[in-house]
């Protein structure tokens, strides 16, 4: 692939992924849904809670059917999905309309968008592929920098149905002016509907599993709360916060190209231990320091640069493990992972912070984390 071709095809990519990283600035919604609504963290945690399992089910199944239909034709789809999402949420008058559509309905375009650019860049004529695929899901992890701001200031103007009809005509002509030329790029023939489970029988892929949920689980539970937090644990404003939230996606799209680099340089291994070894770190100082902002600062950082990085490295060791033939089919079942971290995540520290403590959510996340330390152990035992 010539080098002007690679460069448009990764902007592109970078781009695309821009768009939908929009659900990790979620917690701006959040706390505007809770005030309108009238609800506790449980419920106005339903969104972003099946928001995330239906893009990463979509994942699933849409690497599939990518292998069946044109990518224009599934793109197409994806984009109605989003779209229709926005726009049914601004007719919303209870959480359970909104979860149906920024939930259900946006969660499924996304997972069909977000597989394009993988199933382009596993075809690509490029070795260090993880690196290349870190590069573009930065994109997804630096998006709150740039949509946090712009949602916090739709909402503080125009209220939170206006902002969410104003979202789905953006979305339909942005998303669409994008995938155009995107499309003509994945080089990938199309194929009968063979589901390939010999995966299954892999140990590899279940401990690549486990330890792509664990990290989902802490990472996007803690990027669910984060407004949260920031608010009504530090007393920070929702001005402020959408600023931090822009900080903090620059680490989350940071961590995709760094940990994609120390798994091409070092190994998956070694980029695993890093990983949990700094969140068990940075949990234990949010206990003993709970109330100190810097303290907030840095666990971000770290819960933000992690997540980015598994982003990164559970797509590389699925391709170096199962070769690009079966990535796509692979992958999508993998990230569904990523959709029970998701759920799970949301749904549980939801319950602990409306019944229990912050501290409790810390002493949660250092138990799994541990629980994944022992998994690194067993993984290096099956290669």
């Amino acid at each position: 692939m010539k080098k002007q071709n690679l460069y448009f095809t990764i902007t592109l990519s970078i781009l695309l992924m821009i768009c939908l990283g929009i659900v990790y600035s979620y917690s701006i919604f959040r706390l505007e849904i809770e005030s309108v609504y009238q609800i506790n963290k449980t419920l106005s945690g339903l969104p972003f809670m099946i928001v995330l399992l239906f893009y990463a089910l979509s994942m699933a199944f849409s690497g599939i059917l990518y292998d069946r239909f044109s990518s224009l034709y599934m793109s197409i789809t994806g984009i109605f999905f989003i779209s229709f999402g926005f726009i049914l949420a601004s007719f919303a008058n209870d959480i359970y309309l909104i979860t149906f559509s920024y939930g259900v309905l946006i969660g499924i375009g996304i997972g069909i968008l977000y597989t394009l650019p993988l199933r382009v860049i596993s075809y690509m004529d490029y070795n260090k592929k993880g690196l290349l695929t870190g590069l573009v899901l930065m994109g997804f992890g630096i998006s709150p920098m740039i949509s946090a701001p712009i949602v916090e200031y739709m909402l503080s103007h125009m209220g939170l149905s206006m902002t969410f009809l104003y979202l789905g005509i953006f979305y339909f002509i942005c998303l669409t002016l994008l995938i155009i030329p995107l499309v003509s790029r994945d080089q990938k023939p199309l194929q009968k509907i063979i589901v390939d489970q010999s995966f299954l029988k892999n140990k590899r892929f279940y401990l690549i599993y486990i330890l792509f949920f664990i990290a989902t689980f802490i990472g996007l539970s803690m990027i669910g709360l984060t407004s949260t937090i920031g608010v009504e644990q530090f007393q920070i404003s929702l001005l402020e916060i959408s600023i931090w939230l822009g900080v903090f996606s620059i680490f989350n799209a940071i961590g995709r190209p760094l940990f994609g680099y120390i798994n091409d340089r070092y190994s998956f291994n070694l980029a695993s231990i890093l990983s949990y070894t700094s969140i068990i770190i940075v949990s234990i100082l949010t206990i003993f320091f709970l109330n100190v902002k810097i303290i907030f600062i840095i666990s971000f950082i770290i819960f933000y640069i992690n997540l980015g990085g598994w982003l990164s490295l559970a797509p590389a060791a699925t391709l170096k493990t199962f070769g690009k033939e079966k990535y796509s089919q692979t992958y999508g079942f993998m990230f569904t992972a990523y959709g029970l971290g998701a759920f799970l995540g949301s749904g549980i520290t939801s319950i602990f912070l409306d019944y229990f403590s912050y501290q409790s959510i810390y002493i949660l996340i250092i138990f799994m984390s541990f629980i994944a330390m022992f998994f690194i152990i067993k993984i290096k035992k099956v290669e």
